[in-house]
């Protein structure tokens, strides 16, 4: 499709920061099919990452009113309140993605990394799940961080009968 070609573009010009470029072709994206989410979603971001959080906040806010079961654009739209280090409401829209799509992956590693920068220990409990979801990076994540994982579940286990038990 031709709002999917330019999407891409603006993504590649972006990435070759040529903001003119991208932001031509998010547009153009958009005039070609203004039900495209994606072409939102991304031109958000360009204008997120140009530092224009007005503008990226309303375009993320949009697309979530265009596309409501979309998990997507609730994570993006918590990706924006991470960036802005605003966790309580990034956590909030990691969630609604979770709520629309149990296997969002990507949600599930983001609340770990965040719940992580949070020092609160519920960042095992979502990265365990994302690797469970074949997250990558939450994989890579457990491999690297095994004998802190190891730790926790010594520290949190809950005592059995076994370990009353004198022998």
């Amino acid at each position: 499709e031709l709002s999917e070609s330019y999407t891409r573009l603006g993504f590649y010009y972006k990435k070759m920061e040529n903001t003119n470029k991208a932001k031509k072709y998010y547009e153009k994206a958009i005039k070609e099919d203004p039900g495209y989410w994606n072409a939102y979603n991304n031109y958000a971001y360009f204008y997120l990452d140009e530092g224009e959080i007005k503008l990226a906040e309303a375009m993320f806010k949009e697309n979530i009113q265009r596309e409501p079961s979309e998990p997507s654009v609730y994570h993006s739209m918590g990706e924006f309140y991470q960036k802005l280090e605003e966790y309580e409401k990034a956590i909030e829209y990691f969630d609604s993605s979770i709520e629309r799509d149990s296997t969002y992956a990507l949600s599930y590693y983001t609340l770990g990394e965040i719940y992580e920068k949070m020092n609160n220990n519920l960042f095992f409990t979502y990265y365990r799940i994302a690797a469970e979801l074949n997250n990558e990076d939450a994989k890579r994540w457990i491999k690297k961080n095994q004998e802190q994982i190891n730790q926790h579940n010594e520290k949190t286990k809950k005592p059995s009968k076994k370990d009353y038990i004198e022998e």
